[in-house]
């Protein structure tokens, strides 16, 4: 398993209540370089969008650790829970895709929708958007 996880946001959120829902939803100590956290044991990296879904969010942890988040066991349902909390759609690659390919897999957690579900995405310039919204 790598020692990171990238997803994307339709709206940017601020950092300060991103970390925030990131350390409630997962039990675990966040921190970035605009806030940081000495007992951190998950790094937040975020950088903004002109197009599409405008915020994308890395996080990362030492790879001594397999999986840092204590309350969620997977990606789909870290990705799913923060969806809820923020109520914001919520961009990620599937766990079986393979970056790149044709046999890429994206998953979108839309908040009061169920399970994230698979859907199809074009890469832009400056952003990553849905083609469904072409």
């Amino acid at each position: 398993m790598p020692n990171d996880l990238t997803f994307f946001l339709r709206e940017p959120v601020e950092e300060k209540l991103l970390l925030s829902v990131l350390e409630s939803v997962t039990g675990t100590p966040c921190g970035s370089l605009e806030l940081p956290n000495e007992s951190a044991s998950v790094f937040l990296m975020s950088l903004e969008s002109s197009q599409g879904f405008r915020q994308g969010v890395s996080l990362m942890w030492p790879l001594t650790i397999l999986w840092p988040f204590i309350l969620v066991p997977t990606k789909v349902e870290l990705c799913d829970r923060i969806a809820s909390a923020l109520q914001a759609e919520v961009l990620f690659e599937a766990d079986d895709s393979i970056s790149d390919t044709n046999l890429e897999k994206w998953l979108l957690a839309t908040p009061g929708e169920g399970s994230p579900h698979a859907v199809n995405i074009k890469e832009l310039t400056d952003g990553i958007y849905l083609a469904s919204d072409a």
